[in-house]
This record gives structure tokens, sequence and C-alpha cells, in this order.
């Protein structure tokens, strides 16, 4: 169940162009491997300082 604000989210996203939507969703994808790579080298540096 969305919330009111993931709501009014999700219209918003719903009147967009088409191709705006597909940047939106590469951009977001591109943020999220951003994220995972990050949280990769802090678990890294983590394992490094208890070694």
């Amino acid at each position: 169940m969305l919330d009111d604000k993931e709501k009014a989210l999700l219209a918003l996203f719903n009147q967009m162009p088409e191709a705006e939507k597909n940047r939106l969703i590469v951009h977001a994808k591109a943020t999220l491997q951003e994220l995972d790579l990050l949280k990769d080298d802090v678990l890294s540096i983590i394992k490094n300082i208890r070694e």
C-alpha cells in the first residue's frame, strides 16, 4: 500500500513524457549501482580495520 507522498510521486511520474521516465529510471539505476559499490568499499574498509 502506498502512502500519500508515494501516490503523489507516482502520479507525477505517470504524467512525465516517456523519454523523461526512461532517463529517470536509468539515472536511478546508475545511482543504485554507485551506492552498491560504495557499500562494498565501506565493508572492505571495516574488514581491513578489524584485521
